[in-house]
Parts: C-alpha cells; sequence; structure tokens
C-alpha cells in the first residue's frame, strides 16, 4: 500500500514517520527483493530439475538415444542455468545486505561506510561480527565461511567470465564443465541458511535483519474520521 503525502495531514505524517522508525531499523529498499529473487530462483530450479528426471525416465521407455535426449533436453538444461545465476548472483548481494545493515545497526552509519568501504564480501563476514561484539572469539563458523567463499568464487565467475581453449577429447571437456561448478543450489541455500543463523546467534536482537521485520511486522497504518472531522489512528492492517 502507498500514501500520497498530499493525502495525509502533518499529524498524520508524523504519526506515519513515527510509526517507521520504530518498525524498521534501517532503510532498505532492494535487500528484501535480493532475497525473494533468490528464493524464487531457487525454487525454479528445482522444477527444472524436477522436470529434467521425468524426461530423462520418459526418453528410456520410448528408446531415445543419449544423443537425442541430450539436444532435446537443452532447452531444460538453459532455464536451469539461467536460475542457477540468479540464486548465485542474488544470494550475493542478499547477503552484502544482511552484514552491511548489522554493522550499520550495531555500531554506527559513518563506522560501515568506513571500515567496510574497501572490504570484500568475504572479509566483511569475517571481520564485522568480532569488530561489533568487540570480541576476537566471536565469528561466523568455518563451514559457514568455506561455504561463502565458494558462493563469491562462483558469483565472480559468473560476472567476470574468460573463455578457455577448447579440450581434444570428451573427456576432458566434461572434466572442464565439472570445474566450473563452483557451488550447488543446495550449498548455496545452506551459505544464505548459516549465514543469517550464524548472525543471530551472536545478536539475539533481529534488529539487523530487515527480512525478519518485514516478515513479522511490515503492517501499515490506518485512519478513521469521528463526527467531529477529526482523523484518528485505528489501527495496522
Amino acid at each position: 500500500m502507498t500514501f500520497k503525502s498530499s493525502n495525509l495531514t502533518r499529524r498524520e505524517q508524523q504519526e506515519y514517520v513515527k510509526y517507521y522508525k520504530n518498525t524498521y531499523k534501517r532503510m532498505n529498499f532492494n535487500g528484501g527483493y535480493y532475497s525473494t529473487i533468490f528464493m524464487n530462483a531457487v525454487k525454479q530450479y528445482k522444477a527444472k530439475q524436477k522436470e529434467t528426471e521425468v524426461f530423462y525416465e520418459t526418453s528410456k521407455k520410448n528408446g531415445m538415444t543419449a544423443l537425442e535426449w541430450y539436444l532435446k533436453n537443452s532447452e531444460i538444461e538453459l532455464e536451469k542455468k539461467h536460475n542457477e545465476f540468479v540464486a548465485i548472483t542474488f544470494a550475493a548481494m542478499f547477503l552484502e545486505c544482511i552484514i552491511w545493515d548489522y554493522a550499520a545497526v550495531n555500531t554506527s552509519q559513518n563506522f560501515a561506510e568506513d571500515a567496510l568501504g574497501n572490504m570484500n564480501l568475504l572479509n566483511k563476514w569475517k571481520v564485522v561480527p568480532k569488530l561489533v561484539n568487540n570480541n576476537k572469539k566471536i565469528s561466523i563458523d568455518d563451514k559457514t565461511i568455506a561455504l561463502l567463499k565458494k558462493l563469491i568464487a562462483e558469483r565472480n565467475n559468473i560476472i567476470h567470465s574468460k573463455s578457455k581453449p577448447v579440450p581434444d577429447t570428451y573427456e576432458k571437456i566434461k572434466e572442464q564443465e565439472k570445474k566450473e561448478r563452483r557451488i550447488t543450489i543446495p550449498e548455496i541455500v545452506e551459505c544464505v541458511k548459516r549465514c543469517i543463523e550464524g548472525l543471530q546467534k551472536i545478536d539475539t536482537t533481529n534488529h539487523w535483519f530487515f527480512e525478519e521485520e518485514v516478515k513479522n511486522t511490515a503492517k501499515f497504518p490506518t485512519y478513521r474520521t469521528n463526527r467531529k472531522g477529526t482523523t484518528i489512528l485505528t489501527s495496522y492492517l
């Protein structure tokens, strides 16, 4: 729901700002979108994966050769790759938002801008929890960092893609294709989940976690006018 400022009185606008400040610790209009796009891409990928499995079983019953199956399945594989690329890039973008919000809420705007300005995503997740909590023993666990490292490597590989010479044999081509897959969809999902859970263990307030705030408290104020013509804040939708 969107309110035009001209439709609200000054007092109503003040009530809206007060509500907004009480509900959201930070303003981040992209993070929620990144999370949704990432999750939708994962769902679409899994649906296409299932479609591939069904098509494979059907092709065997119909006596289709391996080459025929490969050629006909290329369209499904293209859609899977599309969703895989989207999941990888938007998972990384979402985690970039999360760690920045965590730093800004728990320290200050200036600290987040100065300390994180030239720091890459992996180092942010290694360093920020310790800086915020002023405790070198507090950190995201090694398994999470390992998954995040794989996610970032694959994100970088997509964004800065570089061609390679074509190998001379089928085996070498398949070996090279295997190397290109640095992280799987289940690993990406696990990475995002572990990152969020890791910060929740460190900071249980959830004030930095805008997605959790949106899910639990994304409500807008509603008003009614009494018989005297006075507008009254009645409830939150």
